[in-house]
Protein backbone atom coordinates (compact mmCIF):
# COMPACT_ATOMS: atom_id res chain seq x y z
CA UNK A 1 0.00 0.00 0.00
CA UNK A 2 1.40 3.43 -0.90
CA UNK A 3 0.84 6.70 0.95
CA UNK A 4 0.27 10.16 -0.59
CA UNK A 5 4.02 10.70 -1.09
CA UNK A 6 4.61 7.35 -2.72
CA UNK A 7 6.06 5.77 0.42
CA UNK A 8 5.09 2.35 1.46
CA UNK A 9 2.57 2.36 4.35
CA UNK A 10 2.15 -0.41 6.84
CA UNK A 11 -1.30 -1.44 7.88
CA UNK A 12 -2.15 -1.36 11.58
CA UNK A 13 -2.30 -5.16 11.61
CA UNK A 14 1.19 -5.42 10.14
CA UNK A 15 2.48 -2.92 12.70
CA UNK A 16 0.97 -5.00 15.50
CA UNK A 17 2.56 -8.15 14.08
CA UNK A 18 5.95 -6.45 13.91
CA UNK A 19 5.65 -5.19 17.50
CA UNK A 20 4.67 -8.65 18.77
CA UNK A 21 7.54 -10.26 16.85
CA UNK A 22 10.04 -7.76 18.26
CA UNK A 23 8.75 -8.46 21.78
CA UNK A 24 8.95 -12.22 21.28
CA UNK A 25 12.52 -11.96 19.99
CA UNK A 26 13.59 -10.01 23.03
CA UNK A 27 14.55 -6.85 21.18
CA UNK A 28 12.32 -4.70 23.34
CA UNK A 29 13.25 -4.81 27.00
CA UNK A 30 10.43 -4.36 29.45
CA UNK A 31 11.39 -3.26 32.95
CA UNK A 32 10.73 -6.12 35.35
CA UNK A 33 10.85 -6.41 39.09
CA UNK A 34 14.37 -6.20 40.49
CA UNK A 35 15.39 -8.74 43.11
CA UNK A 36 16.71 -7.26 46.31
CA UNK A 37 17.86 -10.46 48.00
CA UNK A 38 17.74 -14.15 47.10
CA UNK A 39 18.49 -17.68 48.22
CA UNK A 40 18.97 -20.71 45.96
CA UNK A 41 18.37 -24.15 47.45
CA UNK A 42 17.01 -26.72 47.86
CA UNK A 43 16.22 -27.03 51.55
CA UNK A 44 13.90 -29.36 53.43
CA UNK A 45 11.79 -28.14 56.34
CA UNK A 46 10.38 -30.83 58.61
CA UNK A 47 10.00 -30.56 62.41
CA UNK A 48 12.53 -27.78 63.12
CA UNK A 49 12.74 -24.14 62.02
CA UNK A 50 15.12 -23.49 59.13
CA UNK A 51 17.04 -20.28 58.41
CA UNK A 52 17.85 -19.63 54.76
CA UNK A 53 20.55 -16.95 54.26
CA UNK A 54 19.50 -14.29 51.76
CA UNK A 55 22.17 -12.87 49.49
CA UNK A 56 21.66 -9.14 48.87
CA UNK A 57 21.80 -7.82 45.31
CA UNK A 58 23.96 -4.96 46.65
CA UNK A 59 24.81 -3.71 50.15
CA UNK A 60 22.30 -0.86 49.82
CA UNK A 61 19.64 -2.95 48.00
CA UNK A 62 17.09 -2.81 50.83
CA UNK A 63 17.46 0.87 51.78
CA UNK A 64 14.31 1.93 49.92
CA UNK A 65 12.25 -1.14 50.82
CA UNK A 66 9.92 0.90 53.02
CA UNK A 67 8.85 3.18 50.17
CA UNK A 68 7.33 0.68 47.76
CA UNK A 69 5.80 -2.76 47.39
CA UNK A 70 8.17 -5.66 48.02
CA UNK A 71 7.19 -9.31 47.86
CA UNK A 72 8.67 -12.57 49.07
CA UNK A 73 8.58 -15.16 46.27
CA UNK A 74 9.06 -18.82 47.25
CA UNK A 75 9.79 -21.14 44.32
CA UNK A 76 9.74 -24.88 43.75
CA UNK A 77 7.59 -25.76 46.77
CA UNK A 78 6.85 -29.49 47.08
CA UNK A 79 5.40 -31.95 49.59
CA UNK A 80 4.92 -35.69 49.00
CA UNK A 81 1.77 -36.22 51.05
CA UNK A 82 -0.94 -33.92 52.42
CA UNK A 83 -0.20 -32.41 55.79
CA UNK A 84 -2.07 -30.26 58.24
CA UNK A 85 1.11 -28.28 58.84
CA UNK A 86 1.44 -24.60 58.21
CA UNK A 87 4.73 -22.74 58.05
CA UNK A 88 5.20 -19.26 59.48
CA UNK A 89 7.53 -17.10 57.37
CA UNK A 90 9.83 -14.43 58.81
CA UNK A 91 12.33 -12.13 57.09
CA UNK A 92 14.95 -10.20 59.01
CA UNK A 93 18.42 -10.33 60.50
CA UNK A 94 19.77 -13.66 61.71
CA UNK A 95 19.12 -14.26 65.38
CA UNK A 96 16.96 -16.23 67.79
CA UNK A 97 14.34 -18.39 66.10
CA UNK A 98 11.13 -16.48 65.66
CA UNK A 99 7.81 -18.09 66.40
CA UNK A 100 5.23 -15.41 67.17
CA UNK A 101 3.09 -13.89 64.45
CA UNK A 102 3.50 -10.56 66.29
CA UNK A 103 7.24 -10.55 65.49
CA UNK A 104 8.21 -7.50 63.38
CA UNK A 105 9.65 -9.83 60.74
CA UNK A 106 6.47 -11.90 60.29
CA UNK A 107 5.49 -12.10 56.61
CA UNK A 108 2.70 -14.69 56.57
CA UNK A 109 1.83 -18.38 56.74
CA UNK A 110 2.20 -21.06 54.09
CA UNK A 111 -0.16 -24.03 53.93
CA UNK A 112 0.54 -27.28 52.08
CA UNK A 113 -3.07 -28.21 51.30
CA UNK A 114 -2.63 -27.86 47.52
CA UNK A 115 1.06 -28.80 47.19
CA UNK A 116 0.93 -32.51 48.01
CA UNK A 117 1.75 -34.94 45.23
CA UNK A 118 2.61 -32.36 42.56
CA UNK A 119 5.34 -33.49 40.18
CA UNK A 120 6.53 -29.91 39.59
CA UNK A 121 7.17 -27.37 42.31
CA UNK A 122 4.72 -24.59 43.00
CA UNK A 123 5.48 -20.90 43.60
CA UNK A 124 3.90 -18.66 46.23
CA UNK A 125 4.05 -14.88 46.59
CA UNK A 126 3.72 -12.99 49.89
CA UNK A 127 3.54 -9.18 49.99
CA UNK A 128 5.79 -7.88 52.75
CA UNK A 129 3.79 -5.98 55.38
CA UNK A 130 4.78 -2.33 55.99
CA UNK A 131 6.50 -3.11 59.33
CA UNK A 132 8.74 -5.72 57.64
CA UNK A 133 9.62 -3.35 54.79
CA UNK A 134 10.46 -0.60 57.30
CA UNK A 135 12.68 -2.94 59.34
CA UNK A 136 14.49 -4.14 56.21
CA UNK A 137 15.01 -0.59 55.04
CA UNK A 138 16.69 0.24 58.37
CA UNK A 139 19.00 -2.80 58.23
CA UNK A 140 22.47 -2.08 56.94
CA UNK A 141 24.82 -4.90 56.21
CA UNK A 142 23.67 -7.39 58.85
CA UNK A 143 23.13 -10.92 57.49
CA UNK A 144 19.55 -11.34 56.34
CA UNK A 145 17.61 -14.61 56.58
CA UNK A 146 14.28 -16.13 55.67
CA UNK A 147 13.14 -18.23 58.62
CA UNK A 148 10.56 -20.96 58.03
CA UNK A 149 8.92 -22.25 61.22
CA UNK A 150 6.67 -25.36 61.03
CA UNK A 151 3.44 -25.19 63.03
CA UNK A 152 1.49 -28.36 63.79
CA UNK A 153 0.42 -31.11 61.44
CA UNK A 154 2.22 -34.21 60.32
CA UNK A 155 3.09 -35.75 57.00
CA UNK A 156 5.84 -35.11 54.52
CA UNK A 157 8.36 -32.30 54.86
CA UNK A 158 8.27 -29.14 52.78
CA UNK A 159 10.91 -28.73 50.06
CA UNK A 160 11.84 -25.18 48.98
CA UNK A 161 14.15 -24.61 46.01
CA UNK A 162 14.39 -20.82 45.99
CA UNK A 163 13.39 -17.53 47.60
CA UNK A 164 13.61 -13.91 46.43
CA UNK A 165 12.70 -10.51 47.78
CA UNK A 166 11.42 -8.61 44.78
CA UNK A 167 10.66 -4.91 44.37
CA UNK A 168 7.45 -4.47 42.41
CA UNK A 169 7.13 -1.63 39.95
CA UNK A 170 4.65 1.07 40.91
CA UNK A 171 2.55 1.63 37.79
Amino acid sequence: MRGPRGRRRTTPLLGLALALTAGACGTRAEPGPAWLARWNGPATVSAQAVELPLERAAPEALRGAATGPVTLVLTGLKAETPSGATYNLFVGPSGPVRAATGDPGYVGALSLYDLAGRSEGADRVFPLPPQVRAALSAESGRPLVLTIVPRGGDGSPLVVTGARLVRQSQD
